[in-house]
């Protein structure tokens, strides 16, 4: 289960909320609540440093997930599975502590949420931190779709 506070609960209202005035034609609902949640969650802790295309291709990875059988069917669950994202399961706290960045990384989300911003991956599941590890075994059996400033991201 990815934890949740008060604070962080708050900017994902706010943002969510602030959004929904913006374009009065969308609503949200508890399940688009929990999503966002997770995918911002997953953006902060993967990619908070990262600029804009990073943000956003991370969470167009999740959302092709979501779109392909071989995945969990909803967003939370393919975060929260086992092995697929450093951040999660690894046995360090998650707590957002940036809230200054989180709120960057929920608007980030929503864009692709929403279908405001295009996938730049061309359908990647995958990706790597090319600065900070060498490319995984995986890696080499699939074929690279974009390189970013932060990730390399592949299909």
């Amino acid at each position: 289960m990815i934890e949740l506070t008060w604070t962080a609960l708050y900017i994902l209202l706010v943002s969510m909320y602030n959004w929904d005035m913006a374009t009065p034609e969308s609503t949200f609902s508890i399940s688009d609540l929990s999503s966002m949640y997770c995918l911002s969650a997953n953006v902060y802790h993967e990619a908070r440093g990262e600029g804009f295309e990073d943000q956003v291709s991370v969470s167009h990875v999740v959302l092709n997930r979501v779109a392909n059988s071989q995945w969990p069917s909803t967003i939370c669950e393919v975060i929260t599975q086992r092995a697929q994202f450093s951040w999660y399961g690894d046995d360090l706290p998650d707590t957002i502590q940036d809230l200054v960045a989180f709120k960057k990384n929920v608007q980030n989300a929503l864009f692709v949420y929403t279908g405001m911003v295009a996938d730049l991956t061309d359908g990647a599941t995958h990706y790597y931190a090319h600065d900070s590890i060498d490319p995984p075994y995986w890696a080499g059996t699939m074929a690279v779709t974009l390189k970013l400033e932060g990730h390399t991201y592949l299909k």
